[in-house]
């Protein structure tokens, strides 16, 4: 028969271990300054497969005619992701500056913007290798409704292959801002780089589920032998 006194440890320790796991499972969030950003023709026309570093804002453009597309191009470490999360919720936050949109007959009421990311992860920094939309899977689409800081949702139907992204240790992410072609529907969104000197930086929020530490599971799994224990010798 468990003695009291021991009976009283195992219960303090397994209710720490519920707790502390439940703790652990609490919904948590990490936010991501870009590490690079640029803009470039997405996909690259014959001559113009350039990328654009150092602007004091990034343009995203769909093509009027005569003009290019224009793609917004960010670059994101996961270095502080932890490993073993569990991951519900992706966002690029981005403060707009200007938007422009088409309000013909037929045209977008507000500006839409594509969020990509590359499946296989990025490198840190924005290059020509960033350009081929083939690398690139659809995340989700947002409307831009106003000026100042804007989410934009990464999700859609990728967010498992954003899990399988950070699962397989990916040091970065690359990120593709992109709007849908029209060659007379002329439509712009600018959003402060991270070379302006005004409003807030690119950045990739992440909201997780952290991994239970091994340590509480161990707890709870002595804490449930007590109890087992102390059941058999009453």
């Amino acid at each position: 028969m468990v003695s009291r006194p021991i009976l009283g440890v195992v219960i303090v320790a397994f209710v720490s271990a519920m707790m502390g796991i439940s703790t652990q499972a609490a919904v948590q969030q990490v936010e991501i300054v870009a590490s690079d950003d640029g803009q470039g023709n997405f996909p690259p026309p014959p001559g113009l497969n350039n990328v654009i570093n150092g602007s004091f804002d990034i343009t995203v453009s769909n093509g009027r005619t005569g003009e290019t597309t224009s793609t917004g191009i960010l670059e994101f470490s996961l270095a502080s992701l932890p490993a073993g999360a569990v991951i519900t919720d992706v966002a690029v936050v981005v403060d707009v500056n200007l938007f422009t949109f088409n309000i013909t007959p037929g045209g977008n009421e507000f500006p839409t913007i594509l969020t990509l990311f590359k499946e296989e992860g990025g490198d840190g920094v924005v290059g020509l290798d960033d350009l081929d939309g083939n690398d690139y899977l659809l995340g989700a689409t947002t409307d831009v409704t106003e000026l100042g800081e804007t989410s934009l949702s990464v999700n859609g139907l990728s967010l498992p292959a954003f899990q399988r992204l950070a699962d397989g240790g990916a040091a970065y992410v690359t990120v593709a801002l992109s709007l849908p072609f029209s060659a007379d529907d002329g439509t712009d969104v600018r959003f402060e780089s991270l070379e302006s000197s005004f409003g807030a930086d690119p950045r990739l929020v992440i909201t997780y589920v952290p991994e239970p530490s091994v340590a509480a599971l161990m707890a709870m799994g002595l804490g449930c032998f007590g109890l087992r224990r102390s059941r058999r010798g009453a």
